[in-house]
């Protein structure tokens, strides 16, 4: 494996303890501990919490909620003042692109600030936002805040625009028969990103199928494409999953009353960074930073569902 899940984890519920320290809220926790593990980092909660009162005096939609997020990326990076003003070029340049400022737009301006160089954040935006719209106009699913990351990850891919869009419908209507319409989209989003042209939906329900049976219950769709992306081994994974949520479980990480789905799933987003080859971190960690956005976005007041 690329990272020692025996190591990783106890690093992992080491940083989000820490990190409770912050009153920021369980996605928060769950984002930040998740950034500083997956740079084999250990936090350091004054650090963090003075970056992130850097990051709110930035324009109030920038932080959108998840500043203790970009904060831990910025810690990580080898110039921490220096990370937060990339971010917030990377977000203005993403809100010039047409995208709407919230907590899946910062999230995708850590994204950007991550992979791309400072004066090419214009350019990677707006072929982005291409990207987003060639799926808004010829998609059945109508396009939402969420696929801020995933468009970026598109046009970051060496995928052209056109290309990127067509191999996307072509997996949606592959896995659409066995899942809804978003969750459809968000798994042919992790799919295609990942390399895959052509798949066997068999795979992924042979997935799905050997996660149940380890009691794994993993609500998101694009944590379960990242184990699709890492081996066929299907019984072998749903084991590791299911170890590594028996692990947080009895860490208290997350606290029992966010539910067992929850946990489970980051157990899936942490093996499938333990296995994931070196080209594939950068979209584990991506896929996660989307999912402390939708869950920040769900427990923002006026949120429905």
């Amino acid at each position: 494996m690329a990272a020692d899940l025996s190591a990783l984890v106890p690093l992992f519920v080491e940083n989000y303890h820490g990190v409770r320290k912050w009153r920021c809220g369980f996605p928060s926790w769950l984002g930040a501990a998740f950034m500083f593990s997956s740079h084999d980092a250990v936090l350091d909660v004054v650090e963090l919490k003075k970056l992130g009162r850097d990051i709110r005096k930035k324009p109030g939609s920038f932080s959108a909620g998840v500043e203790a997020v970009m904060a831990a990326w910025a810690s990580v990076s080898s110039d921490p003042g220096e990370g937060v003003y990339l971010m917030k070029m990377a977000w203005k340049a993403l809100v010039a692109a047409c995208f709407a400022p919230g907590p899946h737009l910062s999230m995708a301006s850590v994204v950007l600030a991550e992979h791309v160089q400072r004066d090419d954040f214009k350019r990677v935006s707006r072929s982005a936002r291409r990207y987003y719209a060639a799926q808004r106009s010829d998609h059945s699913i109508i396009t939402g805040a969420d696929d801020a990351v995933p468009s970026l990850l598109m046009v970051l891919s060496p995928m052209d625009v056109p290309t990127a869009a067509t191999r996307t419908e072509s997996m949606y209507q592959t896995v659409r028969p066995w899942f809804g319409h978003n969750d459809a989209q968000a798994l042919a989003q992790v799919l295609v990103v990942g390399g895959a042209k052509k798949l066997d939906p068999g795979r992924v329900m042979a997935m799905r199928n050997a996660l149940r049976r380890a009691g794994a219950k993993v609500v998101d769709p694009s944590a379960l494409g990242l184990l699709v992306l890492a081996s066929c081994d299907h019984e072998w994974l749903s084991g590791l999953v299911a170890q590594v949520s028996a692990e947080l479980s009895a860490s208290r990480v997350p606290a029992r009353r966010f539910g067992k789905a929850t946990r489970d799933t980051l157990a899936t987003v942490l093996v499938a960074l333990a296995v994931a080859d070196d080209p594939q971190v950068g979209l584990v960690r991506a896929v996660h930073l989307n999912a402390v956005a939708r869950l920040v976005a769900r427990l923002q007041p006026g949120a429905v569902g």
